[in-house]
């Protein structure tokens, strides 16, 4: 998984959510990928450009993946999410070398920036990476009440996914903390994470709607076995 939904989409997973605030969101993230976001104050609905057929649902904080095979849908949560996201079972792509493992500093640059139509605030962040290096990358922040959910809301799904994967989010936390003091949301994070577009309302609800029970699947090794028994179609 790119840095974008491993860094930049973190959680504010004990916070209250905006009152009113929803949409529907584009992310341009690296490499022309980009990522749709349906977002309520309970609900988010996410699909990524490079993982056609398959979307994650978050619904009254729990995660699930979605996908079909043989024109059936197939829904799992819990650690399912991972293996039937990674093809079977490999964490790997949870985390990469450019996560934050120490937040070192947030500090204001004194220039503004318009992101998909919004006005924002350029910060320089600086942290140590997961490989021990020095980094800084510019972000812009902004106190839009529906810029501040689309981030806690993505969050919350980043935060539950990398937690089941093992992987440690303490910097991502601290930066989250930082973000909080300030009722700010993120527009955009160096060539990781840019807003490229944000329809302000409540997504129709069939968006957030399960089109099936989630099939319980004790480990990873039996979605892989589901996986591979159906022909390994997503």
């Amino acid at each position: 998984m790119p840095l974008v939904a491993r860094l930049t989409l973190f959680s504010l997973l004990c916070l209250p959510l905006v009152a009113g605030a929803a949409g529907q969101a584009v992310i341009q993230g690296e490499n022309q990928r980009t990522y749709s976001v349906d977002f309520d104050q309970r609900n988010l609905r996410l699909e990524d450009s490079q993982r056609r057929g398959i979307y994650l649902l978050s619904r009254d904080g729990v995660l699930y993946a979605v996908s079909s095979v043989g024109n059936q849908p197939v829904v799992v949560s819990g650690n399912a999410v991972i293996g039937l996201l990674s093809g079977g079972g490999n964490r790997q792509f949870a985390t990469g070398s450019e996560d934050i493992q120490q937040l070192l500093s947030l500090e204001p640059t004194g220039r503004s920036e318009t992101v998909a139509g919004i006005r924002g605030e350029q910060y320089a962040v600086n942290y140590i990476d997961r490989s021990g290096r020095n980094r800084t990358e510019n972000v812009v922040l902004s106190t839009d009440p529906d810029v501040v959910t689309l981030t806690r809301a993505v969050g919350q799904a980043a935060i539950d996914f990398q937690q089941r994967t093992g992987v440690d989010t303490q910097g991502a936390r601290a930066l989250l903390a930082e973000l909080d003091k300030q009722n700010r949301g993120l527009l955009g994070f160096g060539q990781h994470y840019r807003l490229a577009s944000l329809e302000r309302g409540a997504p129709p609800a069939e968006r957030f709607a399960l089109p099936g029970a989630p099939m319980q699947l004790p480990s990873l090794n039996d979605l892989q076995g589901l996986i591979s028994g159906m022909g390994g179609q997503r």
